[in-house]
């Protein structure tokens, strides 16, 4: 059969959609997405920070630049409220770009079957205002670069952890990122016979102190389904282990300051800085203006 003229529209018109959607605005923001069994990670790379929460100010564009670890398996980033998906692939970057006109909270699914905990791979995407987005990111930063202290990898209550500081949710870090496999009581019931049972003292591969659980997520567990979690900052990691600790009871372990030590040298966090915020030179006009006024008119 042959085809007319008119029948090339429809091929043009499906195309300019899709060039559109791989075009992406040249000052979009980015966010690094990283999919894995059965989890989304967000990182900030212009910002310096990464969050289990994607965070984006309204009426940005934003450009998703998506990944999977090479050992993991095919997922696809997908944000139905705005109608855009795109597929992870191990070992590779695609990407994919929106831009939310609207301040509110959206669901992020995964769309590709990935096993087991397919439909817990959950996240959310909170669309904000920039005032609220600059002050989120502030607080990341301080959850990033605030100095680890003895008494937080001693003491599970600590202060800074609660919502007056830090505001790390360590049960709800459980339950994205290891019940999966740990089961929700601790005992191993996602993956029998594979992932650790924690209310067993014994047989923990690298112990079960603060200070070994944190190697543990810093490095993973060769060998093993244990991946290591770069995303996580070193009050999260050290939030993370005390909530994987409290399936021994009684039977956990105390850190030593000999402990504590060890776990500064080895990953450097005595020399963790946060880096100078800036802000723009009119900005810093108007502040030299108003110091001069405030001191009688002297420069």
């Amino acid at each position: 059969m042959d085809r007319g003229p008119d029948d090339h529209r429809h091929l043009d018109v499906g195309y300019r959609g899709f060039e559109m959607m791989r075009d992406v605005p040249e000052d979009a923001m980015r966010v690094e997405v990283t999919g894995r069994q059965w989890s989304w990670a967000f990182r900030y790379p212009e910002e310096g920070v990464a969050t289990t929460e994607m965070v984006v100010p309204v009426s940005t564009p934003v450009k998703a630049e998506l990944t999977a670890p090479a050992d993991d398996v095919l997922h696809s980033f997908y944000i139905p409220d705005f109608r855009v998906k795109e597929d992870v692939v191990p070992g590779r970057q695609t990407y994919l770009w929106f831009e939310a006109k609207r301040e509110g909270v959206y669901n992020i699914f995964c769309a590709e079957f990935c096993g087991k905990d397919h439909s817990q791979m959950l996240s959310l995407l909170r669309v904000v205002s920039r005032e609220e987005y600059d002050a989120w990111i502030h607080r990341q930063r301080m959850k990033k670069y605030k100095p680890l202290e003895l008494a937080g990898v001693m003491d599970p209550e600590h202060q800074a952890f609660g919502p007056d500081e830090l505001n790390i949710d360590a049960a709800a870090l459980y339950g994205t990122f290891c019940a999966s496999c740990h089961g929700a009581e601790g005992d191993g019931a996602g993956l029998p016979e594979e992932a650790r049972n924690f209310k067993i003292a014994s047989g923990w591969k690298r112990g079960s102190k603060v200070s070994e659980i944190y190697r543990t997520l810093m490095e993973g567990v060769p060998g093993t389904r244990m991946r290591a979690y770069p995303n996580f900052t070193p009050w999260e990691r050290v939030a993370l282990a005390h909530e994987v600790r409290r399936f021994l009871g009684d039977e956990a372990p105390a850190d030593t300051l000999e402990d504590y030590a060890a776990l500064v040298e080895t990953y450097e966090l005595d020399k963790i800085q946060q880096p100078r915020e800036t802000i723009p030179v009119e900005q810093a006009i108007e502040l030299l203006v108003a110091e001069a006024q405030d001191g009688g008119g002297e420069t």
